[in-house]
């Protein structure tokens, strides 16, 4: 039996101004042009356009981000750029670095030809997977620029318990490029509670273009 892969995306925005009073309580109003809160949904369906019915699922709880900038998911040999995880727990997908990227079914992640349709990111707000807290962002691109700083303004800033997400119509998985951060993108990360990296959740689902 086939089974049809799709994401379902909600989101909600409240553009607010904040009211103070020496009198009262803070209260956040909102902007008067918008008047509520901006809200939207998308779906992400497999087996049509440019997908083909060739969808796969990439899913890892536990990449630990650090200081460098490194592809996220691997590199073009196949392989992962960072610690995935726990080693030796290798059933949901966590490994250690030059691990096969691999899918959820267990197949080689193609890192040069196997297409991003999309991506989700969660900052877990952790270092590590013992739950150690950190202050530390997570800087990323989708350029696949990586050996360098991602303090540019073509990066995103993800802080503490953040989530983003996006479809993804850029052509290689390792295009994805991240790093961790200070709050704020400049310098470099802070060693907080013994550690500068950062924890991410990854979510994708891509387009098996070599299997």
């Amino acid at each position: 039996m086939a089974f049809k892969k799709r994401v379902k995306v909600s989101v909600s925005v409240s553009p607010l101004l904040k009211r103070s009073d020496a009198d009262a309580d803070d209260l956040y109003t909102f902007l008067h042009d918008v008047k509520g809160p901006l809200g939207g949904t998308f779906n992400v369906d497999s087996g049509s356009g440019a997908f083909s019915g060739r969808d796969k699922w990439y899913y890892a709880p536990n990449i630990i981000v650090t200081t460098s900038s490194e592809k996220v998911i691997g590199h073009s040999t196949n392989d992962t750029s960072l610690y995935v995880g726990s080693s030796g727990n290798t059933d949901d997908y966590n490994e250690p670095v030059d691990s096969d990227c691999v899918f959820t079914d267990g197949e080689v992640i193609n890192m040069n030809s196997d297409n991003m349709r999309f991506i989700y990111i969660k900052h877990t707000g952790t270092s590590d997977i013992n739950g150690t807290l950190t202050t530390n962002s997570f800087a990323f691109n989708l350029s696949g620029s990586d050996g360098g700083n991602l303090q540019e303004a073509s990066s995103f800033e993800m802080r503490p318990g953040e989530v983003f997400c996006a479809r993804t119509p850029f052509d290689d998985c390792d295009n994805f490029v991240g790093q961790s951060v200070p709050e704020g993108v400049n310098g470099s990360a802070d060693v907080v509670n013994g550690s500068s990296s950062v924890r991410i959740t990854v979510l994708a689902l891509i387009d098996n273009v070599s299997g």
